[in-house]
């Protein structure tokens, strides 16, 4: 486990290279999970509520199976490891814009992303993300963004691994606006996307909010 303080990173124990010249399977991934011994198998539980932000949903990694230490490797400089971590999980962020069913000062109070795996297992050497067999649905509370040029945006996302939820025909959404009113999207017949969501991919959706009348 290595923990960063400013700019250094530090292990939790003393790490010594072999040689100069033997390969070394080197990999990383975070956020950290206790008691993982196995990098092919890395158990990882997506939080539900990921309204105070995505970050500890945001699970990340990075591998490199042949790594030599030595100036030959553009991958590793002044005797540090360059790492570029991959997202592994799918981003969503919705656009919501109100229809002029609702008042000016009715906005949204919270919106919940139906349906998705509530586990995942990463395989931290290969880069590739599954649900695991236990996995059950999670509805994950969605993150304000908040957005200095448009204050009164109402962009909310979240990072979630997909379920039954994100299924043709399926309720995907649930919005509660502030004065009760609860909305639902439900998945269309065609899907999403062509292909479905596909995991380390971000996508935007704009949604309207109720009818214009």
């Amino acid at each position: 486990k290595w923990t960063k303080a400013e700019n250094a990173w530090t292990p939790e124990k003393q790490m010594l290279w072999k040689s100069s010249t033997d390969a070394a399977q080197v990999y990383a991934y975070a956020p950290y999970v206790e008691g993982q011994t196995d990098p092919t198998k890395v158990e990882f539980t997506i939080p539900g509520d990921q309204a105070a932000g995505t970050l500890t949903a945001d699970l990340v990694s990075w591998a490199y199976l042949s790594f030599v230490p030595n100036s030959s490797n553009n991958n590793f400089q002044d005797g540090k490891i360059l790492i570029s971590f991959g997202h592994r999980l799918v981003k969503l962020t919705f656009n919501f814009e109100k229809g002029n069913q609702f008042a000016d000062g009715v906005t949204v109070s919270e919106a919940v992303l139906l349906g998705t795996s509530s586990k995942v297992v990463l395989n931290a050497t290969a880069g590739t993300v599954a649900a695991a067999s236990d996995a059950a649905s999670l509805d994950i509370k969605l993150h304000q963004v908040k957005d200095a040029q448009n204050p009164n945006a109402l962009k909310y996302e979240a990072v979630f691994f997909p379920g039954e939820g994100q299924k043709a025909g399926v309720k995907m959404l649930k919005v509660t606006m502030s004065e009760g009113t609860v909305l639902n999207y439900v998945v269309p017949s065609d899907g999403l996307v062509s292909g479905g969501l596909k995991a380390g991919s971000a996508y935007e959706m704009k949604m309207r909010l109720g009818k214009d009348k």
